[in-house]
């Protein structure tokens, strides 16, 4: 990924079936101010067009820049679609914290210190560091690296390892653990179950159900009630 101007777009994945063209944000305060008083003004119309369009409200409210200075990455893949990420920096600050955002934390249940932050090398070592900056992007985590100065996919810890480290490997100690959780996430498999209210909003919010609400009350106000119903059933 090369530096190029502050709000060039760079590559990740260059030559894979993967391939991303991104672009870094950060929030602009008075576009943000502005864009929320539309809204307003709209009476909350623009807000679910955001809704579905959400990197329309990304470039409404956030101004392009480097990407080591990103809190948003925009990505297009090679379809044409669009993903909004939130880049995350997490400090060695950040390591004892727990509950809720355990997934971003280093930190042990019982109040333990955690271990420093840790940078993955090749052949399966660490490199520590003072923070770690990453967004998720379907379930696939890109890491930022200093050296580089851009963006990488996080690869999996068994890349690049050689027979000698497989031979001579011991169990992980208990911090070495926090560490690497903490990158990689715990090896388990989270399944939510989403609210039905929750479900029940979002599939209202689906474009194809507002035009039909809108039609219907269209119909209505001329009079078509027997089109309205029709429509609804």
């Amino acid at each position: 990924m090369g530096a190029g101007s502050r709000d060039a777009p760079f590559t990740l994945n260059s030559g894979a079936e993967d391939q991303l063209i991104a672009r870094g944000f950060k929030r602009n305060r008075a576009k943000t101010a502005f864009t929320w008083i539309l809204t307003l003004l709209s009476g909350g119309i623009l807000r679910l067009v955001f809704y579905w369009m959400d990197h329309w409200l990304l470039i409404c409210t956030h101004s392009p820049c480097r990407p080591e200075d990103a809190d948003q990455i925009l990505l297009e893949d090679q379809f044409k679609q669009k993903f909004v990420c939130k880049v995350v920096t997490l400090t060695n600050e950040d390591s004892g914290r727990t509950g809720k955002h355990q997934s971003h934390s280093l930190g042990d249940d019982r109040g333990r210190p955690a271990p420093a932050i840790g940078f993955p090398e090749k052949n399966g070592y660490f490199r520590d560091v003072d923070r770690l900056r990453y967004f998720d992007d379907r379930k696939l985590r890109y890491i930022w690296n200093e050296e580089t100065k851009g963006f990488q996919k996080l690869l999996g810890m068994d890349q690049d390892l050689d027979t000698e480290f497989l031979q001579t490997g011991q169990p992980l100690d208990e911090p070495e653990s926090f560490r690497r959780r903490a990158l990689y996430r715990p090896n388990i498999i989270s399944i939510s179950i989403t609210p039905i209210i929750e479900l029940l909003v979002k599939e209202v919010l689906n474009p194809f159900y507002i035009f039909q609400i809108f039609s219907i009350c269209l119909w209505c106000s001329y009079g078509y009630f027997t089109d309205s119903r029709s429509n609804i059933y």
